[in-house]
């Protein structure tokens, strides 16, 4: 019965790899079959094969480097040409201040074929037609720049995009927005100073400051203008009910008994802005550091309304299980803080102090 249930699982990974697979073989036949029509089968000549040209979005998304390391694996499997090593071809395109996943002119690759001692080369374009991906390749003459062979296929743009996941940058690192939602959570210890006031008895109480958790719920969106920046802007709600401070009545002659102040559901607001730096992925984890400023608007059933604007630091982790998901948690310390008075004594005596730290999960969808 669980082999059963993991083979209906693995049905349409093996869809998948099938389709794209017999296209790329087709592709590669095609190839081999014309070079051969127009220079024969003698020996398995030297074959270098380069990044194919696309337009700008797709060369952002490198799917002119993904077609060209699928078709390279194929090639080298019909044995019918010996197919330059990678590590030497991008050896040799360092030296020449090149990038093996970058798109090169038709001239350039026959010079550098030249330098890395190949025979032919293998060159093309790859283009997107609405739900499909259409694969020009063409087989040229390293020495006289002849083109000897040339063949086309199409590829559907899901199957395609599938397979060639593991070359493939989904969200490019710049120009990339990102949406998430956030918690930002931080517990206020409230260390103030008790105070005494007189209730709307007339009678004398005493008021004491407490502790409270401050739970924020919100999202955000993120911008990338350049690649390993971030411009990060949220904003988030208070989630919860907070006792803020105790006051203790007493009626003559009862004993002093206990009255809570709370401060109001909804009515403190947190906006934040940013500027991040992003560390390269490391197992899928990128580091991130940046600073900004905070807005905070506190409000609340016998609180005097604050609006503070507070200087921010931040670092956090993401983990991104795939290009287009983020988890992540964040930590944020404002270098100042800002009491908020009571509005119901005429001393206004201070009530709530925020704490300076914060933790802050995430969950992001990047595009």
């Amino acid at each position: 019965m669980t082999g059963a249930l993991l083979l209906i699982l693995a049905l349409p990974h093996f869809a998948v790899a099938s389709e794209v697979t017999s296209r790329l073989e087709r592709l590669s036949r095609d190839l081999t079959k014309a070079y051969t029509q127009a220079r024969g089968s003698v020996g398995l000549p030297s074959i270098a094969v380069f990044t194919f040209n696309s337009s700008d979005e797709l060369a952002k998304r490198r799917a002119g480097f993904a077609i060209s390391e699928l078709l390279t694996h194929h090639l080298a499997n019909q044995r019918t040409f010996t197919v330059v090593e990678r590590a030497e071809l991008s050896q040799v395109m360092e030296e020449q201040k090149l990038h093996l996943s970058g798109v090169i002119d038709p001239s350039t690759a026959v010079r550098i074929g030249k330098v890395v001692g190949a025979r032919l080369i293998l060159v093309g374009s790859i283009e997107k037609l609405t739900d499909r991906y259409g694969v020009n390749a063409r087989i040229v003459d390293a020495e006289t720049s002849e083109v000897i062979a040339t063949a086309y296929e199409d590829f559907p743009a899901q199957y395609f995009e599938e397979a060639a996941k593991p070359y493939l940058v989904l969200v490019p690192e710049s120009q990339a927005i990102g949406l998430y939602l956030l918690y930002d959570y931080r517990y206020n210890g409230n260390h103030l100073s008790a105070w005494r006031y007189q209730s709307s008895d007339g009678y004398p109480a005493d008021a004491t400051p407490n502790g409270f958790p401050l739970g924020m719920i919100g999202g955000g969106l993120r911008y990338f203008p350049l690649p390993r920046w971030m411009v990060d802007f949220s904003a988030a709600v208070l989630s919860n009910v907070a006792d803020v401070a105790s006051g203790s009545e007493t009626y003559p002659p009862y004993p002093p008994h206990s009255v809570p102040r709370r401060a109001e559901t909804g009515r403190t607001v947190l906006i934040r802005g940013n500027l991040n730096w992003v560390s390269p992925s490391y197992y899928r984890f990128h580091g991130i550091a940046g600073a900004g400023v905070s807005v905070y608007r506190i409000a609340g059933e016998g609180l005097i309304t604050e609006t503070a604007y507070v200087p921010t630091l931040r670092v956090g982790a993401e983990y991104r299980p795939q290009s287009r998901i983020g988890l992540g948690v964040f930590l944020n310390y404002d270098l100042r803080t800002r009491n908020v008075k009571d509005a119901t004594d005429p001393s206004h005596p201070d009530v709530v102090k925020l704490q300076r730290f914060s933790i802050e999960p995430t969950i992001g969808v990047y595009f």
